[in-house]
């Protein structure tokens, strides 16, 4: 398969939020449209841990992207006992990916593999996130609160649970189940106001970023 052919950019997430958002979100990172951007869904964080070889199987053997970012949040990771801390969630993945590409490699049906396959832990949740740029967050009609009280010195550290925080000021008809709220918020917030206070959401477009450049070089190359 040409590189040119490839979707330069793919994700195994946990949930239908980050499979409604993360198209938008990854257009404003990248500041372009129309890119192909195929994301599976796990449905938990279970579905990731349990099944992560598979998802990538699934993931590359129909897609063949040129990279794979993993993410989950790790609220529920502690809150289910999976892994103690986010680094030993990390690593533990990241060696499973290279046990899996290890495996998978030289197979025709896998080939071409991926360049990159990396895991973004998501601090505390997705719905901090959305509080990463309260202007937005407020400006979706869901909620109600002072963007005064939202002067994030790190958001991930700051609100320890970002779901109780939103229930709290949330209207009658809010629904925080919603992927369509998700994507209102993420698809209308300043990616720069979201980087500078959520250190996760900044190393998740730094790797957005990293990978679609390194696509771009070798396809010029």
């Amino acid at each position: 398969m040409e590189l040119a052919a490839r979707p330069p950019l793919s994700f195994i997430v946990e949930g239908h939020g980050e499979y409604e958002s993360y198209p938008s979100i990854v257009a404003s990172v990248l500041g372009i449209t129309g890119l192909h951007v195929p994301i599976l869904n796990a449905r938990g964080v279970g579905g990731i841990i349990s099944d992560l070889e598979q998802h990538l199987d699934d993931l590359v053997t129909l897609h063949h992207p040129f990279g794979v970012v993993v993410t989950l949040d790790l609220r529920d990771v502690l809150d289910q006992g999976l892994y103690d801390t986010c680094a030993a969630t990390r690593e533990d993945l990241m060696d499973r990916i290279s046990e899996w590409a290890a495996d998978r490699a030289g197979r025709s049906r896998f080939d071409p593999m991926p360049d990159h396959v990396g895991v973004v832990l998501q601090i505390q949740c997705l719905e901090t996130w959305w509080m990463a740029d309260p202007h937005a967050l407020l400006g979706c009609g869901a909620f109600e609160f002072d963007v005064a009280d939202c002067q994030w010195g790190c958001v991930d550290d700051d609100v320890s649970n970002p779901v109780a925080w939103l229930k709290q000021r949330a209207g009658q008809s809010a629904n925080l189940k919603s992927p369509r709220l998700a994507r209102a918020i993420l698809g209308s917030a300043d990616v720069a106001v979201m980087r500078a206070a959520s250190n996760s959401f900044d190393k998740f477009a730094r790797d957005v970023t990293s990978i679609y450049q390194a696509w771009m070089a070798k396809l010029v190359a």
